[in-house]
């Protein structure tokens, strides 16, 4: 029952993921050349240039907490549509709010819908509000507009992440897709940070819960030869006592 729930639970999140694969550039690149790339793969369905830095929590005492990734996607994407849980989701009007994955009360507790959040952002602190949490698995995650990001990071016109839609779902033609954006993107000077596709990122979490599923067995075989061995104990000794 745990090992279903833990598949189900990691099917229904990525329903939201509307996309195939994510590319993590080093740099920052510019949208123009990024959009070429994309439109010279006809293996490519649909892409979104997003906004990608390293964040960090700055408390009330000074010190700062764990760094976070910190993701702005296009306010009209069609490629992310997360599970809000508390608030709502952002909107194209907000010029300094901000969503928080759950996983960060796990780290900052007191964070919740309506509280400012101070986050330091290349050497940079900035006041954010926050106006939702959605469900996500993994570390914890932030998700601010592109257009308040470009502004804070002074990143106008410059993609950091790229999410892509494929035209086939099977998993060898994404590999071959990946591949030749691999060579595409270098061949542009343009250097990658991290590749990876849906079905990677799912399977990494599945076998990371089946260590889990798998020690639980272990605990329940372990369980029953105990009690085996108790049982067989307790029989012999009556058996014992009444031949006696």
């Amino acid at each position: 029952n745990i090992g279903a729930s833990i598949t189900r639970t990691v099917a229904v999140i990525g329903e939201h993921l509307r996309y195939d694969i994510e590319i993590s550039l080093a740099q920052p690149a510019p949208r123009e050349t990024v959009n070429a790339i994309m439109a010279s793969t006809p293996d490519v369905q649909a892409f979104e240039g997003w906004g990608e830095a390293r964040g960090a929590v700055v408390r009330a005492d000074g010190t700062t907490g764990e760094a976070f990734q910190l993701i702005a996607p296009l306010a009209e994407t069609k490629l992310f549509v997360p599970q809000v849980i508390a608030g709502r989701w952002l909107l194209p009007e907000d010029a300094q709010g901000m969503v928080i994955s759950h996983a960060f009360k796990l780290y900052e507790p007191e964070l919740q819908v309506g509280i400012e959040m101070i986050v330091r952002m290349n050497g940079r602190a900035a006041a954010w509000k926050i106006v939702g949490i959605v469900q996500q698995l993994g570390p914890p995650v932030a998700y601010v507009s592109y257009a308040a990001f470009a502004a804070q990071a002074n990143q106008a016109g410059m993609v950091s992440n790229v999410r892509i839609a494929a035209r086939d779902k099977d998993a060898a033609a994404q590999l071959r897709l990946t591949q030749r954006l691999e060579q595409q993107f270098k061949q542009a000077g343009i250097p990658i940070a991290a590749l990876s596709t849906v079905g990677q990122y799912r399977k990494v979490l599945e076998d990371h819960f089946l260590i889990i599923v798998s020690f639980l067995l272990m605990m329940s075989a372990l369980i029953v030869l105990v009690g085996g061995l108790g049982l067989m104990t307790t029989m012999s000794i009556q058996v014992i006592e009444r031949t006696r």
